[in-house]
């Protein structure tokens, strides 16, 4: 594995901030892994997501709250003249890391990061969502690891924030 950069802490902060969509996993009580991909909001360190109170995630969590994650950035082609395999034809940044997950069973909560949520995703608003009928997922991750293609394939740091 490769030595931390400044510039590797800033991406990772930057897909924490500014990302599009999480792919979170959790595990069914079969042992069979659930991967869904969620909008979500990154403050205080830790990364929120809103739920149905119904979703089958909530039983899963209750079971089991570790988790894991995938945030990634925008594809982008290389630079033309470049000459790789059609493997490399795109490269990615992307962020994974593991945790836990806590419900937050408060209205008030769910209110708050609805808010956020649509101020972030504007075309939420459009969605049925009513906070008397979400709970909070707060996600407190234990390891976060970044992959940078455009550093070369496999480039992979540990990062601390």
């Amino acid at each position: 594995m490769t030595q931390t950069l400044p510039e590797d802490k800033e991406k990772a902060l930057s897909l924490l901030q500014n990302g599009y969509a999480i792919q979170l996993a959790s595990v069914l009580d079969t042992n069979q892994t659930r991967v869904r991909t969620m909008h979500f909001i990154f403050k205080n360190n830790k990364i929120y997501v809103l739920t149905q109170k119904e979703s089958a995630k909530i039983k899963q969590i209750e079971e089991n709250n570790k988790i894991a994650f995938l945030l990634e950035d925008i594809l982008e082609p290389q630079e033309e003249g470049e000459s790789k395999p059609p493997l490399f034809q795109y490269r990615m940044v992307y962020l994974r890391g593991k945790g836990t997950i806590k419900i937050v069973r408060d209205e008030t909560s769910a209110t708050s990061l609805m808010n956020e949520l649509i101020a972030k995703y504007p075309f939420l608003s459009e969605f049925p969502m009513k906070p008397q009928n979400m709970y909070v997922l707060e996600i407190e991750y234990s390891e976060l690891r970044l992959f940078d293609n455009f550093k070369g394939f496999g480039h992979v740091v540990p990062i601390s924030l």
